[in-house]
């Protein structure tokens, strides 16, 4: 179809109104080869104009002609730009099976992501965009300005690089290698921004992937500024419209309370799911908006950083960066008994859901106790305590933690035995001592954990599940 393409590319066309469709036919029989003709049809198929066709075009040179034939289990080629309309895109193709040697093929053009990925950004400068494997930018809020800036019209799709935006590629780089979903670098202007990199699995051979990025000072400060607007587009209507002032400015009031309210419990970490706010008036609909957004983002970086360290960086308004201190911690070490030997003939899927299950109950024993999740390596869990806030009693509530986890872990195992899944008989290791805790890594990928002999599972205090009573040795 002519009319999916540029708003421009039609009207270069210089047909009929009632064109529809534009058909290329390109005609070789034996030696004799007659020049190239396109038609142009209406949507019922009747021709309405042809002229002479390209000299210089044959799609058994395009990339979605030449690898149909390389590879026929896969519908979709990698991103390239099309002859036509010069505009960038995917190709669904396959070979014919039988007969005359062909492909049937439909495009996909990149420019209707546009509007989606711009829909997808968080806050002012946020940005999402879908690259891939060669660096190279498959789908972009402002594909068809980065088309326009090329240097010249090509094979070429424009590059990661084109994002002028220091420390990116880096970010991008460091999650190939350590693939770590999220990554903080700080931008040509000195602020910290926060990168969330994802790979779409369905997307196949195009290798597609997602990445989300924003500043990590704007998260509150659009909610921040907004409030204070807000406030004072209430005390205008009191003092403007008197006769009006007490209804609406109960209105006001009593949604601005909710969302004052709401940004406090986000600031003191409470993340638990609430209603979004709505209003007839669209800034504060907007507003209640951002509120449920960024409660969102908050919840999901909490995911993957300790929650002490989100909600010590939410009450400061501090950066991450690099160091540590020396203090007494306790840490506990968890491991389930011959757990390979349990799930190596197992589903993977279900190895997966009744793990996850399994490190939900213990997690949540943990740090119903203080704990501080360090990290899951196989199926152990890394815990300490008295890091990173002070914990005076520190080695009773790792005590009681282990307790807990063994009752819950009985639970769980009744579960599991129900629902014929083998029980997990876990191990534990709790030691005392010193260790330096802080931010170890680099400046673009962190990890706040403890180092010393302490955060080494020790000989000493174990404790099994698969006693009736907690047994020690």
């Amino acid at each position: 179809m002519i009319d999916r393409a540029k708003p421009g590319f039609r009207k270069s066309l210089n047909v009929d109104e009632d064109a529809v469709y534009r058909v290329v036919i390109i005609s070789h029989t034996g030696s004799a080869t007659a020049p190239p003709v396109t038609q142009f049809l209406s949507e019922n198929l009747i021709q309405v104009a042809e002229i002479a066709g390209p000299a210089s075009y044959d799609p058994r040179r395009r990339p979605w002609y030449v690898e149909a034939f390389k590879d026929d289990k896969t519908l979709l080629t990698g991103p390239y730009v099309f002859y036509a309309t010069g505009a960038p895109g995917y190709t669904f193709r396959t070979p014919l099976k039988e007969g005359r040697r062909g492909v049937v093929a439909a495009d996909l053009l990149l420019n209707r992501l546009e509007d989606m990925l711009d829909q997808q950004r968080l806050g002012k400068s946020g940005l999402a965009f879908l690259f891939n494997d060669d660096d190279e930018i498959v789908g972009h809020p402002e594909m068809s300005r980065l088309m326009d800036e090329m240097p010249e019209r090509g094979e070429e799709l424009p590059k990661v690089s084109t994002i002028k935006l220091a420390g990116l590629s880096e970010a991008i780089d460091a999650w190939r290698t350590h693939d770590a979903a999220q990554q903080f670098f700080t931008d040509q202007n000195g602020r910290t921004v926060v990168a969330a990199l994802h790979r779409i699995e369905t997307a196949g051979s195009a290798n597609i992937r997602l990445a989300v990025i924003a500043p990590l000072d704007e998260f509150f400060a659009k909610i921040i500024s907004e409030r204070r607007a807000l406030f004072a587009i209430a005390l205008g209507f009191v003092l403007t419209m008197l006769p009006f002032a007490f209804w609406l400015g109960s209105l006001l009031a009593r949604s601005l309370r909710e969302l004052a309210q709401q940004t406090d419990q986000i600031q003191r970490f409470q993340l638990a799911d609430q209603p979004q706010i709505q209003s007839m008036i669209g800034e504060i609909d907007e507003l209640g908006r951002s509120v449920s957004t960024m409660r969102s983002v908050v919840r999901n970086f909490s995911s993957f950083i300790p929650r002490p360290i989100v909600r010590q960086l939410i009450e400061s308004g501090a950066s991450l960066k690099l160091g540590g201190a020396r203090r007494e911690v306790t840490v506990v070490f968890t491991d389930v008994a011959d757990f390979t030997a349990k799930t190596e003939k197992a589903d993977p899927s279900q190895v997966m859901i009744f793990t996850s299950r399994y490190f939900a109950a213990m997690s949540e024993a943990i740090m119903s106790h203080h704990g501080t999740i360090d990290k899951f390596i196989g199926d152990a869990v890394m815990a300490f305590w008295n890091a990173p806030a002070d914990d005076p009693d520190h080695v009773s509530h790792a005590c009681e933690a282990v307790l807990d986890c063994l009752d819950r872990n009985k639970e769980l195992n009744l579960a599991f035995h129900n629902e014929g899944w083998p029980t997990y008989a876990t191990r534990f290791g709790l030691h005392v001592g010193d260790a330096v805790v802080g931010n170890v890594g680099s400046a673009d990928r962190m990890n706040y954990t403890a180092l010393g002999a302490t955060s080494i599972l020790p000989r000493g205090l174990r404790v099994s599940t698969r006693t009736t009573a907690p047994r020690f040795w």
